[in-house]
């Protein structure tokens, strides 16, 4: 095999693959940090895997800027505390009703911190007022 010069070209395109390789990896690290893709770490078909993303990509290459400038507002929505927002949206809430749903996170946060700060509201409970209404009618039937 060496003298025919054959070990010598398998060497070189092992040099070769493992160059692309490298390359490769490289080009993917790019690409997963601007697009934010993610990658079953338990796939067996490591390959495989990676062609099915790029078919993706290159099927909705159209769609790629909307995405990259989705996942920023997504990214600096989160670190602003606007998870619950974040989520929805992602679920497939609409966009119209995005600033409602917000709205009513922030009045849900209000009213909470309000019953809490207050220690009449905090004690309440649905149970003694049920049993208030129910005094409240003795009272009026006994008049």
């Amino acid at each position: 095999m060496e003298v025919s010069g054959e070990k010598s070209e398998c060497i070189e395109r092992a040099r070769s693959v493992v160059s692309a390789f490298g390359t490769l990896e490289q080009c993917q690290s790019k690409a997963v940090e601007l697009l934010q893709l993610t990658f079953d770490e338990n796939e067996t078909n490591w390959i495989e895997g990676r062609l099915a993303c790029c078919d993706n990509l290159i099927q909705n290459a159209d769609k790629i800027k909307d995405w990259i400038v989705y996942k920023q507002f997504d990214r600096n929505c989160r670190q602003l505390g606007l998870d619950v927002v974040c989520d929805a949206y992602a679920g497939g809430l609409e966009h119209d009703k995005v600033m409602s749903v917000y709205m009513r996170s922030i009045y849900k946060a209000l009213i909470l911190s309000v019953i809490e700060a207050e220690p009449v509201l905090n004690s309440f409970t649905g149970s003694s007022f049920n049993e208030k209404i129910n005094q409240f009618k003795s009272w009026m039937m006994s008049l």
